[in-house]
């Protein structure tokens, strides 16, 4: 192994165990980096960060310079309405601008981690996922996400949106499509006389 060589290079050259320890953290850091580079950043577990702090879906966001959120109109639940003589039976689709919010504090992560947003159908079925990125500085620093996501609703039901983070699920934010029909202004059918 090349690492292995390394190490017998330098116990053969001389310079004992302090020369020896100075290469092996130089290896340490040399693999740290090239792991984070294969997995695509700071990839990290969760128990060490980062933290979820909010997730919310709402009608408006807004940020100030120094990094405060107001988050307006948050919903979890989408009445949509059709009224009228004929008003269909079944739901039409309908678009609705939506933000995602999400806040994490970085905790002991590090660099640059990918974030997906994972649409999941009341049918079950998965549709492509939005991918963000987001640079954690450690501590109790960390990223606001906000995602502008306007989204066709087809079908009423329950609708998950998935939220990795560097391929581990961080949270699931369930969205309820609720489809209300009122016939209205309809003429009875005319009796022949």
């Amino acid at each position: 192994m090349k690492g292995q060589s390394i190490f017998k290079s330098i116990l053969e050259k001389g310079g004992g165990w302090k020369r020896f320890a100075y290469g092996v953290r130089i290896m340490m850091r040399v693999e740290r980096w090239k792991r984070g580079r294969r997995e695509g950043g700071a990839k990290m577990s969760l128990e060490e960060g980062p933290y979820l702090q909010i997730a919310c879906f709402c009608e408006k966001v807004i940020e100030d310079k120094r990094g405060v959120l107001s988050v307006i109109g948050v919903i979890d639940t989408l009445t949509v309405e059709a009224a009228g003589p004929e008003a269909p039976e079944e739901m039409p689709p309908v678009t609705r601008e939506l933000y995602l919010v999400l806040t994490l504090k970085s905790g002991g992560a590090r660099g640059r981690c990918q974030i997906r947003i994972t649409p999941e159908l009341p049918s079950g079925i998965r549709l492509d996922p939005v991918i963000l990125t987001a640079h954690m500085e450690g501590a109790e620093r960390g990223a606001n996400i906000i995602a502008n996501m306007p989204f066709t609703f087809k079908l009423e039901g329950l609708y998950w949106f998935i939220i990795d983070l560097d391929d581990v699920v961080l949270t699931k934010m369930p969205f309820r499509v609720k489809y209300s029909r009122s016939i209205v202004g309809r003429q009875p059918p005319e009796t022949q006389q």
